[in-house]
Parts: structure tokens; sequence; C-alpha cells
């Protein structure tokens, strides 16, 4: 993991343990990427910070959507904010760099032996805060393990 993502102490622990859900590598995955495109922020996976070392991004997510499909395959859809604290509060260049950067550079978030792709991305400035919005898609097979499909696969011949 890159230097600069400081993951939330609750997120640290699911990391050691090797625990993470689809939520937590989609977020991992983009607090990479984005540190990857700003190498002089520091990346924070949890709420904002009053501590924080600037220039700092936050990531989170604003909304999660799912969507069942056949063969207990689901399709989540993660909408997220990543607010950039520029390290010059009165520098515009710093925050145009921030959005452009992030905004052209965020498409494919690998993770591990996975890959999240983003959709729709939107910056703007507010309040000297530079903030991306946007939507990444990730995919979850489920594998059934109910009574009747442990009989079958006892059961069937081939």
């Amino acid at each position: 993991m890159n230097v600069n993502v400081k993951p939330d102490a609750a997120l640290k622990k699911k990391l050691a343990a090797g625990t993470l859900t689809i939520p937590d590598r989609v977020l991992l995955a983009l607090a990479e990427a984005a540190a990857g495109l700003l190498p002089e922020a520091a990346v924070y996976t949890g709420p904002i910070r009053q501590d924080a070392k600037l220039p700092a991004l936050f990531v989170g997510f604003y909304e999660i959507h799912n969507a069942q499909k056949l063969g207990d395959l689901s399709e989540y859809e993660f909408g997220f904010d990543l607010a950039y604290w520029p390290a010059d509060s009165r520098s515009d260049t710093e925050l145009r760099g921030a959005l452009y950067a992030l905004n052209s550079g965020l498409y494919r978030l690998p993770w591990e032996d996975e890959e999240y792709v983003v959709y729709r991305k939107n910056g703007a400035v507010t309040d000297r805060v530079a903030h991306i919005t946007g939507i990444v898609r990730a995919l979850e097979q489920t594998v059934p393990d109910d009574p009747y499909i442990e009989k079958a696969k006892k059961e069937v011949t081939i």
C-alpha cells in the first residue's frame, strides 16, 4: 500500500485480519489510485480530521447502491466524494491541478486481483476545497452454500 494512504483504525484492523468487504476494497483502491495521482498529499479513508497534514485528500462514500442480477451476481455502485484540502488555501493553481489530476486520472482501480471502474466523475471547488464526485462499479458473485446445494454437490455424479 502507498505510504501516503492513511486508513482509519477500523479499516486497518480489517486489513490486518484479511476481512475486507467489497466497499473496503473499493475505498482502498480509490485511495491508492488518488495517492498515485497526488503524490504530495496524504490520503485519508476516514472522516475529515483537524490534525491532517496538508495537502490532504479525504476519500469516502456518500451512497452505496446494490442491484441483484441473475446467477447470484450483485452489482454495486459506490457514490464517492474526494475532498482535497490544499497546502495553500489561496492557490487556485493547486486546486485546479488537483481537480484535473483526479478527474483525468481516475478510471481503472486495481486492487489485488480485482479491478473496479470509475464512471461519471465531476469536479468542483467549494469553500476552497476541491471535490471530485463519481461512481465506482463493482460486481460480486455469491457462491451458494445452503443445504440443498451442499446435498446436490454430494449426490451429483458425472
